[in-house]
């Protein structure tokens, strides 16, 4: 499997993919079959795909936009400051709500196209699966700094880790 690193440069040297710097406003953690999808609001919008009254979608720009669990707990496993949080995150992924809010993020997003055959770049599973419409994937590949807030509760979840 590769690295965070690697996936993350090989996301960003794609030329119709956007590599957008921004602010997370809100979060939110629902609870799907098999993983939990993080709804996050950005500070400025982002290219997206947004439905009219008849219900199709054309490109424009979204304030909200969604991610695993999974990339998010990656992403704080991957920065030296976080790493230790990620196993807890993993049990307790409901913590992204406060942990997330107000941090400063790079995003890596994916442009993908209607049929086309579609690897998850994270995953082990080589398997595809067929596009359904245009969209872009989103991906955080860099925490870039975190809120007064949050690091005041990494720091006690460090003290809860290691001193019970």
């Amino acid at each position: 499997m590769k690295s965070f690193e690697t996936v993350s440069a090989e996301l960003k040297k794609v030329k119709a993919n956007n590599v957008v710097t921004t602010t997370v406003r809100n979060i939110n953690v629902t609870d799907m079959t098999t993983w939990q999808r993080v709804s996050i609001t950005l500070k400025t919008p982002v290219k997206g795909y947004v439905a009219d009254e008849e219900g199709n979608y054309s490109e424009g720009e979204v304030n909200v936009i969604f991610v695993s669990s999974f990339s998010v707990i990656a992403a704080f496993r991957n920065n030296p400051k976080t790493a230790f949080a990620g196993n807890y995150i993993a049990e307790h992924p409901n913590c992204l709500q406060v942990l997330l809010s107000g941090a400063k993020i790079e995003i890596v997003q994916e442009a993908v196209t209607e049929g086309q055959e579609y690897t998850n770049p994270w995953s082990s599973n080589p398997t595809p699966t067929p596009v359904e419409y245009n969209s872009y994937y989103n991906h955080i590949t860099n925490i870039m700094e975190l809120s007064d807030v949050s690091v005041e509760l990494l720091k006690e979840l460090a003290r809860m880790i290691m001193f019970g």
